[in-house]
Parts: structure tokens; C-alpha cells; sequence
């Protein structure tokens, strides 16, 4: 059972405790819930854009090479290299806790510091986070299948008299990928 929306969940900001109230007409379900800050999701999403962008980019080219259009496709290869890369995944931090996925009670308790101060924090279920940290990682495979190409495109030069054969490989290979990334 997944929580259904995002919840805004007391956190203190000593001893990571987190609580919201909640109780179902009928009693709640009492089960473990893997929980994760929103902002963690937001920079998830923000990678996976910043990943597609430069995939996008990437897979411009190697189509090309493809259909074998090569006017100015060095220069768009070496334009497509330099779009940004998203860096690293971002670290996500999962709270286990028990509650009520129908009414959204969360009790994730710590031991206590004495010095509780609870400031709401909009949370998430990890399966959400779960979900695009896998997408985040098969896209990462389909730019770097995209990159090993358009590398070549943008850096290999044929010796006089090699270009038909150079281009041939580099078309072969733009095939190749262009079959198996999505």
C-alpha cells in the first residue's frame, strides 16, 4: 500500500522524529511506511529533466548519422557534447515509519534530544522516489549508448581518401544505438 498524495509530516529539526495525526473511521491500518522529504523527489525530477535535455540533444545526432545527413553535423555534435550533464544522482533519505496510508497517520519516532522543535515537512512515499531513481538510471545507460556515438562524430577525422568508409562505421554504429535506446 502506497501513501496516496504528498502530506506535510511534523518534523524536529533536533531529532529527526516525525509524526502527523490521523484516524480512519473503521481504526487504521497499522503498516511500515518508507518515507522520503519531497525535496528529495523535486531534485530527482530536476535531474531526469537536466538528463533528457542532453539526451534529447544526443539522440538529434545520431539520428542523423543514421539517415546518413552529414551537413554541419560535426559542428551540432560537438554542440550536443556540450549541453550539461546532470551530475550525479541526488541522495535520497529514507525515514522508515508505521502508519495509515488511507488517512495519512505517520509515526516515525527517535529517540529524543529534549529539545523538540517540529517544523512541517511535505513527505512522500519512497516508492515514488523508488520509481525515478530507476528512470534516472535507464536514461543515464541510453546517454552514455548516445555519447559513445556522437563522441566519434564529433572527434574523428578519416585519413584522405577514407571519409565513405569512416562515414559507413560511424552510420553503422548510429544504427546500432538508435535500436536499442528507446
Amino acid at each position: 500500500m502506497r501513501l496516496r498524495e504528498h502530506l506535510p509530516v511534523a518534523t524536529c529539526i533536533a531529532c529527526g522524529a516525525r509524526s502527523r495525526g490521523g484516524e480512519c473511521d473503521e481504526g487504521c491500518a497499522d503498516i511500515a511506511i518508507d518515507l522520503v522529504d519531497v525535496s528529495d523527489i523535486e531534485a530527482l525530477t530536476a535531474h531526469l529533466a537536466a538528463s533528457g535535455a542532453r539526451t534529447e540533444a544526443l539522440r538529434e545526432v545520431v539520428e542523423r548519422v543514421a539517415e546518413d545527413d552529414w551537413d554541419g553535423v560535426r559542428e551540432q555534435a560537438c554542440a550536443a557534447l556540450g549541453t550539461p550533464a546532470p551530475g550525479p544522482l541526488p541522495v535520497m533519505t529514507i525515514v522508515e515509519a508505521w502508519g495509515c496510508p488511507a488517512c495519512g497517520r505517520i509515526d516515525a519516532p527517535q529517540p529524543c534530544l529534549g529539545v523538540c522543535v517540529r517544523r512541517p515537512v511535505l513527505m512522500a512515499d519512497a516508492a515514488e522516489a523508488r520509481e525515478l531513481e530507476s528512470e534516472a538510471a535507464r536514461q543515464a545507460d541510453v546517454e552514455a549508448s548516445l555519447a559513445s556515438v556522437v563522441t566519434l562524430v564529433a572527434h574523428v577525422r578519416p585519413r584522405a581518401g577514407q571519409e565513405p568508409a569512416t562515414r559507413a562505421a560511424l552510420r553503422a554504429r548510429a544504427r546500432a544505438v538508435t535500436t536499442i535506446t528507446p
